[in-house]
């Protein structure tokens, strides 16, 4: 069940939020189809890893390898941000090293890879945001807290 604060949802159980991606957080939106939800990047930095063509999901384990994501090192020191289950806006994809700026558009939330708050009637369609510090022990980063700024802020 979803916690709502100031007009967002926040799923608070999630089984792939342990180890170190204990402080992710998946956002709760409407089904695509229904409405559009416009992803806005939450801090500026480069890009180091984008995934965003993948279209096929579903709850289980086989559906892990169509995941989207975009993976941004900010531009405080080894800090970078995940956004997961995420589709292009306007056919827009982003490639390695390319600048991200604070609150610039960055695509849409989309149904792709393993969602695990599923059932048949009602994909739990949401954003998965994960902000996380590199480190030198295995898995080569530690999740962090979300600071949430300017949070609730509307466009």
């Amino acid at each position: 069940m979803p916690m709502v604060l100031n007009n967002y949802a926040f799923y608070k159980e999630s089984p792939a939020h342990v180890g170190p991606y204990r402080f992710a957080v998946d956002i709760a939106t409407p089904l695509p189809e229904k409405k559009q939800t416009i992803i806005y990047a939450p801090q500026s930095g480069t890009v180091v890893k984008s995934v965003m063509g993948n279209t096929q999901w579903g709850n289980g384990p086989e559906f892990e390898g169509y995941l989207n994501y975009l993976t941004v090192l900010t531009d405080k020191e080894n800090e970078f941000y995940e956004l997961a289950h995420i589709a292009p806006l306007n056919g827009k994809e982003f490639v390695k090293g390319e600048r991200i700026e604070q609150d610039m558009p960055l695509g849409v939330v989309g149904l792709n890879g393993w969602i695990t708050m599923y059932t048949p009637e009602r994909p739990a369609s949401h954003l998965h945001m994960l902000v996380g510090r590199i480190i030198n022990t295995p898995p080569g980063f530690e999740s962090l807290k979300i600071r949430w700024n300017n949070y609730g802020k509307t466009r």
